[in-house]
């Protein structure tokens, strides 16, 4: 379960990589584009603080039942945002799902993880199965990050954020 939830926490580093070419792609300007996607780590960031408050009162499993399907429905909205023909609506439903996904990120997927891996292993192995998480979460990172661009030539837009949407679903239902 852990490995799934790793692969879904990657998929967050998509967007923080590459969010200025997904808003070019969606029609902003380069410079607007980059302005934008300050707006996704600013979501990023506001997003966590209710993990602080939320993380041990309301338990792990219950962030992630929770997350898993929002973030699920936020990703499908993007990747359906891309196939609006106006261009401000596009624009602007673009940005708003992509916020609104980091925002339910942050305090679901974003420590949910890491807290499960640094509670699982016994303290006389913690250092070397934190070192094990962490090397597959950077390998899953430098994978994700690796396709995406070609994913991107493949499918249209849409087609990689209903990929990842669906692997959200595969996520709450695992």
């Amino acid at each position: 379960g852990r490995r799934v939830c790793r692969l879904l926490t990657e998929a967050v580093n998509v967007i923080a990589y590459y969010s200025t070419k997904i808003f070019v792609d969606a029609g902003y300007s380069r410079e607007n584009a980059m302005l934008v996607s300050f707006g996704c780590g600013v979501c990023n960031f506001l997003g966590a603080i209710p993990a602080i408050f939320t993380i041990d009162r309301y338990g792990r499993r219950q962030l992630l039942i929770w997350t898993f399907p929002a973030m699920a429905f936020f990703l499908f909205w993007t990747g359906s945002s891309f196939l609006i023909t106006e261009t401000s609506t596009r624009l602007a439903s673009v940005v708003a799902s992509l916020y609104c996904f980091m925002m339910l990120y942050s305090p679901g997927m974003g420590p949910v993880p890491f807290t499960y891996s640094a509670e699982a292993f016994p303290l006389h192995i913690r250092a070397v199965g934190m070192s094990s998480a962490t090397s597959i979460t950077w390998a899953f990172n430098f994978l994700i990050s690796f396709t995406w661009p070609e994913m991107m030539e493949k499918f249209p837009a849409a087609g990689g954020f209903y990929w990842y949407a669906s692997w959200n679903i595969f996520g709450f239902v695992f």
